[in-house]
């Protein structure tokens, strides 16, 4: 068979974006209700009331503000909500058969969204301008399962999204997800998207994709989370290219994530910063509460903890592959097993002056670190940045005291046999109240961060911390 020219190529995919963008035109919502597409719609909310195909990119109207599938509705296909909408918030919400929610109860979601068939992927070398190919690529993400193009802060809950043709959830802002479940299968699609330094949050969710799972630079706050790590992607990546201010901070609590892989080829780390292309210092803090990594019995390969750059062996890949001049500080991080005893580096020489840095704080010591460098694209096609790292003190003023007060007050560990400590806000005493399911004041404590309850009863208990919402707490 005769070859297509790169031009022949680009014009043939051109002609499936117009007919994709076609069909997206053709599928789309009004401000009233529509029995072919199966929903109801009064004062800015369409109900979705039976399964139905809406088809890929189905266009939802400026006049709605939420999205409601009622219990055991399947949607097939995606939607796009554009830029046109300029609601405050945009909710696309499901239905559970549970309002007492913990971990792994996913199966209890009856709601779910659910790709047509294969992924939508666009490369470079396909087509003949760069103008083409952004196109195309910015075509393809707008297949994913929920595209929020909107000006205001997307909240997504009680959601299974199953293969959609591409990422899962994407946000032009702020992006909450809250008991989701995130599940590709032989699929290159990422979780979840939102703005960089939104502080974007995931809750409550399990995320199981053959790409990333999501950016730290773009969320503030993982919790109560279970992410499998497969081939590809990392559970919590912080960048492939694109800047973002000096000194991000993500919170990851209650959160586990489990090796999900059988090769031996992990392309990245737990961690992380698969490209970066500013030569200007950058700095990305991760503090981690009550965190687990699991590896499953039979798997023969535990991949990186920390990676900076991609395990690639074409050297043509550009920068994608070379992270300098960047630091990672850790906080907190305890885990039982020593999944990582080494930070990889690749194509950048481990003892050069701009070699990027893991810097731990109140870590274990199964987080021992060493170097390893693989240089094979070392004189690759890569632009080198000169040094450009300040010294260790300076460093440290990237993250400041408004980085950790601007994280949630949480408790931890939950649940747990009694001895309960606070994480996060102003580090600073505070009042703990302890209350029974009856509303007995049962332990008050001032002018602290930990209290011992391990002479309560095994049960749930309501904490309130000085004037912020109250927190649940089980004791074992």
């Amino acid at each position: 068979m005769q070859l297509l020219s790169i031009f022949q190529r680009a014009v043939l995919l051109s002609a499936i974006v117009l007919f994709a963008l076609g069909q997206a035109t053709a599928a789309s919502g009004k401000c009233s209700s529509d029995s072919n597409f199966k929903y109801t719609y009064s004062n800015g909310v369409a109900t979705f009331y039976q399964s139905v195909d809406i088809g890929t990119k189905f266009l939802v109207p400026s006049c709605w503000k939420k999205i409601q599938l009622q219990k055991d509705v399947t949607i097939t296909g995606s939607f796009l909500i554009p830029n046109s909408n300029t609601h405050s918030e945009f909710i696309v919400a499901g239905h559970s058969t549970t309002t007492q929610w913990s971990k792994n109860e996913w199966a209890k979601i009856t709601t779910e969204i659910k790709g047509k068939g294969g992924v939508c992927y666009a490369q470079r070398e396909d087509y003949a301008t760069d103008a083409a190919f952004q196109n195309a690529l910015k075509e393809c993400r707008r297949e994913s399962a929920i595209r929020y193009e909107g000006t205001g802060t997307l909240k997504v809950n009680r959601i299974k999204s199953r293969n959609p043709r591409k990422f899962h959830i994407w946000a032009a802002k702020k992006v909450i997800v809250d008991y989701c479940d995130l599940i590709s299968t032989g699929l290159t699609t990422d979780g979840v998207h939102g703005q960089t330094n939104s502080k974007s949050e995931v809750r409550n969710s399990r995320i199981a994709v053959d790409d990333d799972a999501l950016y730290v630079q773009e969320v503030s706050l993982v919790k109560n989370c279970t992410i499998y790590h497969r081939k590809n992607g990392s559970p919590f990546q912080v960048g492939w290219g694109s800047d973002f201010p000096n000194g991000q901070f993500c919170k990851i609590v209650d959160t586990k994530v489990i090796a999900d892989y059988n090769g031996t080829d992990y392309n990245s780390g737990v961690v992380s910063w698969q490209r970066k292309d500013a030569c200007e210092f950058r700095k990305m803090k991760l503090e981690f509460v009550n965190f687990a990594y699991q590896v499953p019995a039979g798997k023969t390969k535990i991949p990186n903890f920390f990676q900076f750059g991609g395990n690639y062996n074409n050297c043509n890949v550009g920068n994608i592959s070379r992270v300098q001049n960047a630091t990672i500080e850790v906080v907190g991080l305890n885990i039982a097993n020593k999944c990582s005893e080494k930070a990889w580096v690749f194509n950048l020489n481990s003892n050069s002056s701009n070699k990027p840095v893991v810097r731990l704080t109140n870590c274990n010591s199964n987080l021992g670190l060493s170097y390893v460098s693989n240089n094979a694209c070392l004189n690759g096609q890569v632009n080198s940045c000169g040094s450009s790292r300040p010294s260790w003190e300076e460093e440290r003023e990237v993250t400041t005291a408004a980085d950790l007060e601007s994280t949630p007050l949480s408790i931890y560990p939950n649940p747990g046999n009694g001895h309960l400590n606070i994480a996060g806000g102003k580090d600073i005493p505070l009042r703990i109240e302890v209350y029974n399911l009856t509303g007995q004041r049962v332990l008050m404590a001032a002018n602290t961060r930990a209290v011992d309850l391990t002479n309560l009863a095994s049960g749930v208990y309501i904490i309130r911390i000085d004037e912020q919402a109250p927190l649940r707490y089980l004791k074992q």
